[in-house]
């Protein structure tokens, strides 16, 4: 009987400790998210074939986001809409501060 309450003693302690290390760990990443580093800087469209696209300027609407929390599924889609002649678009992050629009013909 004491060792039961002794196990049960030394769960919840083990569980309390879980969560707070769980908790600090979710502010720390948060936080880190959160940096100025983490704000796109540049953004470059290019073709499949690396070849660079011409009015780049129409992505400026990106920079200053935060890379991480920027929904890359949803920005392709809505690139894709505005340029229908492209069969595919395709985001890619390279943290801290650049993000690469690849488009690829039909």
């Amino acid at each position: 009987m004491k060792e039961n309450k002794l196990f049960t003693k030394g769960l919840i302690v083990k569980t309390i400790a879980l969560l707070i290390t769980l908790l600090v760990g979710l502010y720390y990443w948060r936080v880190f998210k959160k940096l100025d580093c983490f704000k796109i800087r540049q953004v470059i469209a290019r073709y499949a074939n690396n070849e660079v696209v011409e009015n780049i300027s129409d992505f400026s609407y990106l920079k200053g986001r935060n890379i991480y929390e920027l929904n890359l599924s949803k920005e392709a889609r809505y690139i894709q809409e505005s340029y229908p002649s492209y069969k595919k678009v395709r985001l890619t992050r390279f943290p801290p501060e650049l993000l690469i629009i690849d488009f690829i013909k039909r």
